[in-house]
Formats: C-alpha cells, sequence, structure tokens
C-alpha cells in the first residue's frame, strides 16, 4: 500500500475524481492511501510524493466513509473547493 500525498497539501480533500463515485480513491487532507496499482503509476507519473506503508490509517478510513455518505446524501463535489482570498482553506467536505 501507499500513501500518496497530494503537491498542493491538505487543501485536496474528498474524491479524486466525482465521475467514480463511491468507487473513487478519496483525498483527506491532501493524502490518499491505495494499494490500486493504475493509481499509484499515474501519481508515479505525476511525480506526486509517496511513501509506502502497511495499512491506512483508522482516521483516513473514518474520514473516507464521513465523506462517502455526505456525497451520497448532498451529490459529488471536486475534492478542491473554489479557493478565494477571504476564505483560503475552504473546502467541499
Amino acid at each position: 500500500m501507499k500513501k500518496i500525498t497530494a503537491p498542493a497539501g491538505p487543501v485536496v480533500h474528498g474524491p479524486e475524481n466525482t465521475l467514480h463515485g463511491p468507487a473513487a480513491l478519496w483525498w483527506v487532507n491532501g493524502e490518499i492511501y491505495t494499494d490500486d496499482a493504475e493509481a499509484i503509476a499515474r501519481f508515479t507519473d505525476l511525480g506526486y510524493p509517496m511513501e509506502d506503508v502497511a495499512e491506512a490509517p483508522a482516521d483516513y478510513l473514518t474520514a473516507v466513509e464521513w465523506m462517502k455518505e455526505k456525497a451520497d446524501r448532498d451529490g459529488y463535489r471536486p475534492a478542491v473547493a473554489t479557493q478565494d482570498a477571504l476564505d483560503p482553506n475552504r473546502r467541499n467536505y
């Protein structure tokens, strides 16, 4: 399993791709934990920092489940909210 870190940092928080619905990879505070070979290859090609880990932490899994429930209820939104200078840490989730 790999921990992949978004270059933009913790502002990246939500589904990696809203088209994939609940099966999508989910960013939590700028991190994804996955063993999906295609995703790892894509993020490697993009130059995202990553490290080997034994498993995803429990708080990550809890946050993903909460976001999935919210998305099912309210609709899927991108992982990065529209940013603005008055609210630089705004998130969709």
